[in-house]
């Protein structure tokens, strides 16, 4: 495990250093050999690693050797960032200003040249020292080859291959058995009945729990729901901030009992409400009678419940439960049926042969009938074909080992963890764990959050996006069971995850067992606060690459926020910030920015040649009006763009370069309802031609009667190839629908408010005539189309 982090660290330094070798300025500084040199020595120091990991538990010196190549690697990685940074400084003033010689900005430019290219010199040294050092401890270069930092491709997918955890095996009897308890009639005689859900971990106590959340009968029952995760902190205070948090969307933070209450009475009063406590360890009966008290104090009905999840049998008596659902172990034939679902599930790598279903079988008795861990060996065979492969499984010391320690399910998540694909992988799953447990984590957010720690490294050669590494490792985490699914969208991805507990502590556990394993490294890189900003940021940490500050107090963010030069990721969203600083148009390297309240952008925001992905709030609106984003055309990067808004001509639809952004997934043009000539709004959409990469396309408040050719070709150029959701809501004088037929991606039409359309022709279709309708009835090329037509 020692490597884990080095070979990260050291891949992103080569990665770097190949970009910059590129750059002309290299030639004038006169360091293009010195980067090229030192590119080569990295490369060698990176073949001894996996002899390093051999040798470093039982060698002193060697061990010493990795956390000096630690230091000297991050040394490098800091010191290719800053210049990075100034070149592409140097870039933004050349696009400015015409100049054929830019020198950079300081008292003395030449000095600073010259300083860097020392640095550069000394590094080359520092390295090869390094190397020299290793040669006399004896270390060899070994081949790295299944240790690329990236998965194999062949097998990347952006959906999700895993059993949705609401196909559930061997646990239906108890999710009914909850459901009639919580909607029947029948009065226990008890105020806030209580029902606990006990068992030890990997039983599915959690998975049961939020299949009754969210299950027809219960959703019509109550009024509210409201979700908490407990833990090993039953701090009454806290859980009832979390209760108003849960409803409102805003933690109120109060330290009084009785001010939260009121809160909540506000909401509550009178109403029948569900309570999920998940994950319980409170054996304090006195914290308990307080909690319930606090509870009654609300004024809810009295048909409100409560449902608890625990492995303490205790738990539940303190908390006097009514009804206790006790959750067993999985049947050999239940065990068997959630296997083959996730094992063999649709495209797998092996082929169902009986020598598979009988290494299968013999694995799966090595489970113990938990489904944690017959999900996460499920997941990890899924991407093994062939026989070797699942005999090396069965056969693994890993079993022995952890059955004398009495948990199986430690043995299925060691043997998931340690058949990860890459290096990489193992420290986006470490950091994860940087996240408070039991936490909800947006999926998007927490590729973002790897991206900005340089974890996501596309193999050279490779048209992956980082993005894209980031969603293969999310989907193969997710279909291993080290990450669970918390919720997905209306195409069914996975947008919210969760890490188990068992896991969580697993993967903290075996970071302590590396010196060099994130959270340890990654902390000083990160910085999330809840309590306050200090205004003298830089001195905070030099390194500093996420900043998330959760804390509705804080109104303003210091212009210091500008010296921040190696900043990627800034989330502002939960603050009162109404403005932003001009200085901070010089975090150039910044890729990922979450805002709200603001009332305005800052004049220079396209500076951000990096930004990747944007989120300004809800709608994209920015003070109660439509956000308009300066330079839009100059943040070539963007991914991720919110609403665009209010561009009155043709000439500045053009500035925009849509069509240039070939990472925008997803486009939404909203025009406003005032009155105006029906050519401005034609001239406009014929300027705001998307590239044929977009997925998803919404249109709204349209005023012109004809679209623009790119929008009705049926022939390629097809600029929506690639689309598989479209939303066209209020074209009331248009006169004709776009024909979708040709689209083969698309299965989502939403068209809503067109009243000048009185009917839809065939050609809409792609029917030549009415006839055809019985052999294609939606017309379209996609598999599943759902349609939503409506004046």
């Amino acid at each position: 495990m020692a490597d884990v982090l080095l070979n990260v660290v050291i891949e992103g330094v080569l990665n770097k250093l190949i970009s910059l070798v590129a750059e002309e300025i290299n030639t004038v500084w006169g360091v293009k050999e010195d980067l090229e040199s030192l590119a080569r020595n990295l490369e060698m120091i990176q073949a001894l690693l996996v002899d390093a990991e051999c040798k470093h538990n039982s060698s002193n010196a060697v061990d010493l050797w990795l956390r000096r190549l630690q230091d000297v690697s991050s040394e490098a990685e800091y010191l290719l960032d800053k210049f990075a940074y100034e070149v592409l400084r140097n870039k933004l003033k050349k696009r400015k200003q015409d100049q054929v010689r830019i020198f950079f900005s300081g008292s003395n430019p030449l000095a600073f040249r010259f300083k860097f290219a020392h640095k550069i010199k000394n590094m080359n040294l520092s390295i090869k020292k390094v190397y020299q050092e290793a040669k006399r401890l004896g270390l060899s270069p070994v081949e790295i080859g299944n240790m690329s930092n990236n998965p194999r491709s062949d097998r990347s997918s952006t959906t999700d291959p895993f059993v949705d955890d609401s196909s559930i095996v061997g646990r239906s009897e108890e999710v009914n058995k909850v459901v009639n308890l919580l909607t029947s009639s029948e009065k226990d005689g008890n105020n806030l009945s209580v029902i606990g859900i006990v068992g030890m971990a990997g039983l599915g106590k959690t998975t049961i729990a939020q299949l009754v959340y969210q299950n027809e009968k219960v959703l019509r029952h109550f009024d509210q729901k409201l979700w908490i995760h407990v833990s090993e902190d039953f701090d009454v205070e806290r859980l009832l901030n979390k209760m108003v948090e849960s409803l409102t969307g805003t933690n109120p933070n109060l330290t009084v009992a009785e001010a939260i209450v009121g809160k909540l009475n506000e909401v509550l009063k009178s109403k029948r409400f569900l309570l999920v406590l998940d994950d319980v360890w409170n054996e304090d009966a006195e914290k308990w009678d307080r909690m319930r008290k606090c509870l009654r104090g609300i004024g809810a009905s009295d048909e409100s419940r409560i449902i608890v999840t625990t492995r303490n049998q205790t738990v539940v008596s303190i908390m006097q439960a009514s009804f206790t659902c006790p959750l067993g172990i999985l049947s050999a034939g239940d065990s068997w049926e959630l296997f083959e679902k996730i094992a063999f599930g649709h495209g797998c790598a092996a082929v169902k042969t009986p020598e598979l279903i009988n290494i299968g079988r013999k694995i799966v008795a090595k489970c113990g009938g938990v489904p944690l861990a017959v999900k996460a060996i499920g997941g990890l065979l899924y991407s093994k074909k062939d026989e070797r492969e699942w005999s090396k499984i069965e056969n693994s010391e890993t079993w022995a080992t952890m059955e004398e320690a009495g948990s199986r399910v430690r043995s299925a998540i060691k043997l998931s963890y340690d058949h990860l694909p890459s290096l990489s992988l193992k420290q986006c799953l470490s950091y994860c764990t940087m996240m408070t447990k039991g936490d909800v984590i947006p999926v998007e957010s927490m590729i973002q959050l790897w991206m900005a720690q340089g974890l996501l490294n596309p193999s050279t050669g490779s048209h992956l996006e980082m993005e894209d590494v980031g969603r293969n490792y999310m989907s193969i985490l997710l279909r291993t069971s080290l990450l669970q699914v918390s919720e997905k969208d209306g195409f069914g991805r996975t947008i919210k995850c969760t890490i188990h507990d068992l896991m969580y502590d697993f993967v903290k556990e075996a970071a302590k067992e590396s010196i060099f394993l994130v959270p340890e490294l990654l902390k000083p890189r990160t910085l999330i606060l809840s309590d306050g900003l200090a205004h003298d940021l830089p001195n905070v940490r030099k390194s500093l690459r996420v900043l998330r500050v959760d804390d509705e107090d804080v109104k303003e963010l210091p212009t210091t926020i500008g010296k921040l030069k190696l900043l990627r990721y800034l989330d502002i969203s939960r603050t009162s910030i109404t403005e932003l600083p001009i200085p901070i148009t010089r975090l150039y390297n910044l890729q990922t920015m979450k805002l709200s309240n603001l009332q305005q952008l800052p004049k220079n925001f396209g500076h951000l040649a990096n930004l990747r992905h944007l989120d300004i709030g809800k709608d994209g609106i920015i003070n109660g009006k439509p956000c308009l984003l300066p330079d839009i055309g100059q943040l070539s990067s963007l991914q991720t763009l919110p609403f665009f808004y209010n561009v009155s001509n043709h000439e500045e639809a053009i500035k925009a370069k849509i069509s240039t952004k070939i990472n925008l997934e997803s486009l939404e043009l909203h025009w406003d309802t005032t009155t105006r000539g029906e050519s401005t709004d034609e001239d406009v959409l014929k300027g705001l031609e998307p590239h044929p990469n977009l997925k998803g396309f919404t249109m709204e408040n349209f005023m012109g009667r004809s679209l623009p050719s790119w929008m009705l070709t049926t022939s390629h150029p097809l600029v929506f190839r690639n689309l598989v959701k479209i939303i066209l809501r209020n074209f009331n004088k248009c006169q004709k629908i776009p024909p979708l037929w040709h689209l083969p991606h698309l299965n989502i039409v939403n068209i809503i408010g067109m009243k000048s359309i009185n009917c839809i022709s065939t050609d809409f279709f792609g029917w030549k005539n009415v006839d055809d309708a019985s052999s294609n009835p939606s017309g379209l090329a996609g598999d599943a189309v759902w349609f939503h037509f409506r004046h």
